[in-house]
């Protein structure tokens, strides 16, 4: 039987499951932008068992030293534990390994995506190889690749999944 959560068990109401770039978290961590909104929204449904959320263990790393670089000074330990407390066991977010196929598919789509004139740095190939290779329905970025939307549509339509901005909103009607 598929991971599933108790509350779809119960409802039988399919879970969305989506992909985090890192760079959503830091959206979730600092709370106050209309975006950070929808993120926590999400989040929220992802605590209730209505959504899946899934990153790769890069994020980790790349959370980490992004907020000391925005804050520009050390992280308190009320800060550092609510950064830590994204990757705890009981979160609702879904660690996913950076294995030889993930790997091999960021390759290829960083070749791919040269080829039509989009820039994917080695990150974000791994954190979008790790959304293909996992099947997951959308891919919630904020990155330079991902802000024009003919440009999200051109990397979608390359990579067989949604590239988009975090919308609370358009989870819910799947």
């Amino acid at each position: 039987m598929p991971n599933r959560s108790r509350k779809q068990l119960a409802s039988d109401t399919p879970v969305q499951r989506v992909y985090w770039d890192a760079c959503i978290f830091l959206e979730l961590l600092a709370a106050d932008s209309d975006l950070a909104k929808d993120v926590a929204a999400i989040w929220q449904q992802a605590v209730d068992g209505r959504v899946e959320i899934y990153t790769s263990e890069l994020s980790i790393a790349e959370v980490v030293y992004s907020t000391q670089e925005q804050v520009g000074r050390a992280l308190t330990n009320d800060e550092e534990r609510k950064i830590d407390s994204l990757w705890h066991p009981m979160s609702p977010v879904k660690l996913l390994e950076i294995s030889r196929p993930v790997l091999l598919k960021a390759r290829e789509i960083k070749r791919m995506s040269h080829g039509k004139g989009i820039k994917i740095k080695e990150p974000d190939g791994i954190h979008l190889a790790s959304a293909v290779v996992h099947k997951l329905a959308e891919f919630h970025s904020t990155d330079h690749f991902s802000k024009s939307a003919d440009k999200r549509a051109e990397l979608s339509a390359l990579i067989g999944i949604k590239v988009c901005p975090p919308n609370a909103k358009g989870l819910l009607k799947f």
